[in-house]
């Protein structure tokens, strides 16, 4: 079952499952915390060209419900005038992006120096929701 907490500077922490058993809840909750940015910028002002930054860090299983998940989380940010960018992604996750090429369309960043170079090298190729903004539940 997932859970959200605040983690900043993340907008969102992703811990648990990134799974087909959580993907709509999930979905929900990174939705619902991109609506909430949208509506109160953070402090500093607002960027149209700002990052939504999902912590990844805690996700121990992923399968491709999950990273279909970050893609259209990723559509709904661009739509709204911000870029999705992904912190700390375990390994698993970096093998899927890279084997799916998504790593030409995801922003992925604080990447272990080894993932990243496993990564490049592949070639082009219960979640917990934090929210920067409120505590939240699931």
């Amino acid at each position: 079952m997932p859970v959200v907490r605040s983690l900043a500077p993340a907008d969102s922490y992703v811990a648990g499952r990134l799974d087909v058993t959580t993907a709509a809840d999930l979905r929900a909750e990174l939705l619902g915390v991109l609506e909430r940015r949208i509506a109160k910028p953070p402090v500093g002002g607002a960027d149209p060209g700002m990052d939504f930054v999902v912590d990844l860090s805690g996700v121990d299983i992923v399968d491709m419900v999950g990273v279909g998940l970050l893609v259209g989380v990723h559509r709904q940010a661009g739509r709204r005038g911000l870029r999705l960018v992904l912190t700390g992604p375990p390994p698993q996750v970096i093998r899927l992006l890279a084997a799916t090429r998504l790593r030409r369309v995801l922003a992925v960043r604080d990447l272990p120096r080894s993932a990243a170079a496993q990564a490049d090298a592949a070639g082009p190729a219960a979640p917990i929701v934090l929210d920067a903004a409120a505590e939240l539940a699931i």
